[in-house]
């Protein structure tokens, strides 16, 4: 996977003098909130305030992921998780503009 100037793009597509690109390993995704972070946080309080914020909101949906204890018979210690600055945020943006604009359609 790749992609030229935050946008996920093939192999054969053309660059130019001043392009970004960026290539990623084969295992790496009403108003809308995106927080790209390393910083500890609380998925519960975070999910009462976006509760709090749009009380008319008729569900609120969150996930949170846990890591493995083992994987293929070893000890799991901790998971590492890269992210593309910038493009990441604005992957996110364009899934949630679809997504409302297929709300919208219905």
């Amino acid at each position: 996977m790749c992609a030229r100037n935050q946008e996920l793009c093939d192999l054969a597509t053309a660059v130019a003098d001043g392009d970004e690109v960026a290539f990623f390993p084969p295992v790496t995704g009403a108003e809308m909130r995106i927080s790209v972070q390393t910083a500890s946080f609380d998925p519960g309080a975070l999910l009462n305030e976006l509760h709090a914020d749009y009380r008319g909101t008729g569900a609120v949906v969150g996930f949170v992921g846990y890591v493995r204890d083992f994987n293929d018979g070893d000890a799991v210690s901790g998971m590492w998780l890269e992210h593309y600055p910038g493009m990441t945020e604005k992957a996110l943006a364009g899934i949630i503009e679809q997504a409302q604009g297929a709300l919208v359609a219905t």
